[in-house]
């Protein structure tokens, strides 16, 4: 780690007022933004939802790996034997593993790394100083990492310390995924994209050594330096795969002797494969159990996002009590209590308004959960402060 470097700027009372009131518009984008991002998502788990129940009674178990033509344009189950006869290969290597349904490469390139933190300071009469602390690091990388985005004036003083640029080459060999072509469960055909839903952990060995890649315990390393003391742009390569033969359970539609995604009457789609013997239940309550999770992760990201914008809105209050920074803090706490005051009810509304359409008694008891905050918040504690004692 390189000693750190620090950078500061400050800005006037003046500008902290104005640029809060920029805030204002932001914050009403956002929060309309947001209100939208809910609505869509529970129009999309109800989807969901009607779709997989519409799997569940269509789906047709199946005993046979062969295909029939009865069965074509139908949602069918089918667990057997997954393999594949022709080896995997990944060509930036040439290197090729046999008996290989899925195989991953990770790669990394060991490069320069910016790391910043910022701290801000008030200052009586409103204005403030920011200051912005560099350090830079030579690490493994599985991303590239722009070097041309580091700040000019630290990563030139780090340049000067180490003896040359801080410049990272192009990443040659990036992390990649391979699906065996020629993929047959049975008489089905199974697609990469099918394939592509599978991972493994186990080390596959390959047909041959790639050239000019040394050999290590953890995979395959190329470079000026070596294992123990790698230079900037060399490269470190693993694999992990899915072995051949292998059980799997699909479901999906039908097509002669291919597998393609099935749609619901209300075009939700299912296509899925999975290691092991799992049947069409299991298949689609692991489908729903995902659905739900990006469902909660919408409803918490949209949420939030609304008090943010409700708090950009009040913004110019801490930013008119910032001549005095004690003050403003304590405004700001307010602020962050009235956010959330306002956002979390509007988004349980959004949420319910979206619900009374397809589930008219919980979007109605998510309804009255809103007015409960609202009247807590708002009128239920104004009639708590009037009833007590002086």
């Amino acid at each position: 780690m390189s000693d750190p470097y620090s950078t500061s700027t400050s800005r006037s009372y003046f500008q902290r007022l104005g640029s809060s009131f920029g805030g204002i518009i932001g914050g009403f984008v956002l929060i309309i933004g947001c209100c939208a991002l809910l609505w869509w998502n529970e129009g999309r788990a109800v989807t969901a939802e009607k779709g997989l129940s519409a799997a569940t009674d269509a789906a047709i178990s199946l005993t046979s790996t062969a295909p029939d033509a009865a069965n074509d344009g139908k949602l069918i189950h089918v667990t057997g034997e997954a393999k594949a006869t022709a080896p995997v290969a990944d060509g930036d290597l040439e290197i090729t593993f046999a008996d290989t349904l899925v195989l991953s490469r990770k790669a990394e390139m060991y490069q320069w790394k910016e790391d910043s933190s910022t701290k801000t300071e008030e200052r009586i009469g409103g204005g403030e100083t920011t200051t912005t602390t560099y350090s830079y690091s030579r690490v493994w990388s599985e991303s590239e990492i722009d070097s041309s985005k580091f700040n000019k004036a630290a990563s030139g003083a780090e340049a000067r310390k180490v003896g040359g640029p801080l410049t990272n080459p192009s990443m040659t060999v990036k992390s990649k995924d391979f699906t065996a072509t020629d993929a047959t469960l049975g008489g089905y055909k199974l697609k990469p994209a099918l394939l592509g839903q599978l991972s493994g952990e186990a080390v596959p060995k390959p047909v041959e050594e790639p050239r000019g890649w040394t050999p290590t315990p953890q995979g395959y390393y190329a470079g000026e330096g070596m294992v123990e003391e790698p230079k900037i742009g060399d490269l470190r390569v693993n694999y992990t795969y899915v072995a051949s033969p292998q059980t799997v359970s699909v479901l999906a539609r039908q097509q002669g002797a291919g597998l393609e995604p099935w749609r619901a009457p209300n075009d939700y789609e299912v296509y899925r494969l999975a290691l092991g013997d799992k049947t069409a239940s299991m298949m689609i309550s692991d489908q729903q159990a995902s659905e739900n999770t990006m469902t909660w992760i919408l409803r918490a990201a949209g949420i939030i996002g609304i008090c943010i914008g409700f708090a950009l809105i009040l913004s110019p209050l801490r930013a008119l009590a910032n001549v005095i920074p004690f003050l403003a803090r304590i405004v700001g706490g307010g602020i962050a209590i009235i956010a959330f005051a306002l956002g979390v009810p509007l988004g349980l509304i959004v949420i319910a308004l979206a619900w009374l359409a397809y589930r008219p008694l919980l979007g109605g008891a998510i309804l009255l959960v809103a007015a409960g905050i609202i009247y807590w918040f708002g009128w239920g504690r104004k009639r708590k402060a009037v009833a007590a004692p002086v």
